[in-house]
């Protein structure tokens, strides 16, 4: 499959979690994602809605600084919902979650995973590490290196 098949593909999926999150919220049941951004979706005056803001620029355009300003809004906008703020894994997203996301202040869950896997579960989806297909992938910034590496850098920060 190539990159542009699998960009409409998760944006297909992201477009049916938004909908599928949209009558969850209707129905008062997902409604610790309103205001947030839970893979895709957001909230809009109670109503989910896909999100159509364009992919952060490529990162080799600019420097170490600008790659983690992405990275700290990307994990704000994508990753927050479910591993939280503060990386604790309980997110407002994290209760209705099996399993649950990772905690990543937990220093055995640290020692036990590598940078490349952590960077392989932001871009390809835990699902391309046999762990829960509810991390879905991002491959927007499979050509960002510095980014990812910047949430990578991240992730690692909450487990000091």
């Amino acid at each position: 499959m190539n990159m542009s098949h699998r960009l409409r593909l998760v944006e297909a999926l992201r477009l049916i979690t938004s909908l599928s999150l949209a009558v969850l919220v209707g129905r008062g049941i997902a409604a610790a994602c309103i205001g947030s951004d839970c893979h895709g979706a957001r909230a809009m005056n109670g109503q989910m809605i896909a999100d159509a803001s364009p992919a952060p620029a490529d990162a080799s355009s600019g420097g170490a600084g600008d790659d983690k300003a992405a990275a700290d809004e990307i994990y704000g906008e994508r990753c927050a919902a479910c591993h939280g703020a503060d990386g604790s894994g309980k997110g407002p997203a994290s209760a209705s979650l099996k399993p649950p996301p990772a905690n990543f202040q937990d220093k055995k869950w640290q020692q036990s995973v590598s940078d490349e896997t952590i960077a392989k579960a932001i871009v390809e989806g835990g699902a391309s590490l046999g762990l829960s297909n509810q991390m879905m992938p991002n491959p927007d910034l499979e050509d960002q290196s510095g980014v990812v590496k910047a949430l990578v850098a991240r992730v690692r920060s909450y487990g000091k």
